[in-house]
């Protein structure tokens, strides 16, 4: 089959099974959720969907013929389940979003309570959501099947180097290997290494408590991937990040202002660049069959002038607002927010079928 055919196919079964099912939202929303830990540098909120779009969502579900209920904290979707307050469990299927705190693994949570109490659940199970949070372990498993991987490092918050380090005036980004939405990420991050460095990439570890990747820096285009995961697979067209109006942003990076106010655009990198698109499409799907993703995921990837793509992040739960690069790339084909919605559905049925 092709995409549309795949699509088509889980569209139909989200649409078909619409009245028996309902829809638990698990989300974390700003001025919803409350009582978390947070950083004290980059807040953890930057994750969290807005009002509007979490309303959005849930206002499409219930279009799309879903009861849908809701809770802003995970563990009030737990108590829910432990006190026999939402019903059927075996008509539930939850939708998470949730991960609340900074603690390592937190968007592991609810898929590996759903897997305890056999509720269904979308996307990827809980050893797959955490292992691709962890950017350094990924990037070793991807590299020793050479897809698409640059050089990296860690630095262990407890151990220091554990696995080699730059060498002196190499330009690299400074990341923290278990976030993502750019959270702990400035211009500042972007780095040619010497010896004044260790005490930056140390400070970070320690302001956020967790390890931090150290990956050569690509200069170029920044790119994602749309992955579709199930018995069926394929990819969507990659989604080029535009901003300033510039499509290939050299030097320039997604921080954690620009992500979280969502100062940039899109464009449809697949029209311009046949070739490098259909050679990403082929590794998103190898990483997602590799890593064990479920559902609809997202490989980001940073492509040089001359064509050489390295991947860069991998998410098992991409924001899936109207304004995200999943909801995009599915416009693209000719397909609705709604349509969207039937299709991550479609997926997690056709698992438990």
């Amino acid at each position: 089959m092709d995409k549309k055919q795949i699509l088509d196919y889980y569209i139909n079964i989200g649409k078909n099974n619409s009245e028996k099912y309902k829809i638990a939202l698990v989300v974390n929303v700003r001025g919803k959720t409350k009582n978390y830990a947070d950083f004290t540098g980059s807040s953890v909120v930057n994750e969290y969907f807005s009002l509007t779009l979490y309303e959005e969502i849930q206002r499409t579900l219930r279009n799309a013929g879903y009861e849908v209920c809701t809770f802003f904290d995970e563990n009030e979707f737990i108590k829910a389940v432990l006190e026999n307050k939402i019903g059927n469990l075996e008509q539930l299927i939850v939708m998470n979003s949730s991960q609340k705190g900074t603690h390592i693994g937190r968007k592991s949570l609810i898929p590996a309570f759903c897997g305890l109490h056999n509720i269904k659940f979308t996307g990827s199970n809980a050893y797959t959501v955490s292992l691709c949070r962890n950017k350094f372990h990924t990037n070793c498993i991807s590299k020793n099947m050479d897809l698409f991987t640059a050089d990296t490092y860690i630095y262990n918050i407890k151990y220091g180097w554990i696995s080699g380090k730059p060498v002196l005036g190499e330009e690299v980004i400074i990341k923290l290997n278990n976030e993502a939405c750019s959270i702990g990420m400035t211009k500042n991050n972007i780095l040619k290494y010497d010896e004044s460095s260790d005490e930056i990439i140390s400070a970070m570890a320690k302001e956020y408590n967790q390890d931090i990747v150290v990956q050569k820096f690509i200069c170029g285009f920044e790119v994602e991937v749309p992955i579709v995961m199930g018995k069926n697979i394929c990819s969507l067209d990659p989604v080029g990040i535009e901003l300033n109006n510039k499509q290939f942003l050299g030097q320039e990076i997604l921080d954690y202002e620009i992500r979280g106010n969502h100062s940039f655009n899109y464009f449809h990198f697949k029209n311009q660049y046949p070739e490098i698109s259909e050679r990403i499409k082929k590794n998103s799907i190898q990483i997602g069959k590799l890593l064990g993703i479920e559902g609809i995921g997202r490989i980001d990837y940073r492509i040089t002038e001359n064509g050489e793509a390295f991947v860069t992040d991998i998410a098992t739960n991409p924001h899936i607002t109207r304004i995200s690069s999943i909801a995009t790339s599915f416009s693209w084909l000719g397909y609705s927010y709604t349509d969207m919605f039937y299709t991550i559905i479609g997926l997690s049925i056709e698992k438990y079928v």
